[in-house]
């Protein structure tokens, strides 16, 4: 069990702070399970502006490609005072600081999220 890894925000790529899971992985790729209801920031500048604390549940797997990095999920809870999400699917980041997602379905219950401009509407 990793507890509190963390990984800064830098640019306009997210962050997070205090993820507690069970990690394995080699030089290609990983996989956590989280730990569920343990705190984790995600922080976001680019993106929300200020850190968001959530809890995970489920798991990532997250390898290379080319040269920046996919996350997936097959399925993940992410819970906090703004956010109620059940997802699954998964993100590609370039190494340029662009970012693809590529979803495969989820659900989420609407609530506002507070951004850098002001709110996103999650609908």
């Amino acid at each position: 069990m990793t507890h509190g890894l963390h990984f800064a925000a830098v640019g306009n790529s997210p962050g997070m702070r205090g993820v507690d899971a069970q990690l394995r992985g080699d030089a290609d790729g990983l996989r956590l399970r989280f730990e569920p209801g343990a705190p984790v920031a995600f922080d976001w500048p680019a993106g929300f502006g200020m850190e968001h604390e959530v809890s995970l549940g489920g798991e990532a797997v997250l390898w290379r490609e080319g040269a920046g990095w996919t996350v997936h999920t097959p399925g993940l809870a992410i819970l906090g005072r703004q956010l109620d999400v059940n997802a699954r699917g998964g993100i590609g980041f370039g190494n340029d600081g662009t970012c693809l997602a590529r979803p495969s379905g989820g659900r989420h219950r609407r609530r506002p999220v507070t951004s850098r401009a002001s709110s996103w509407s999650t609908t």
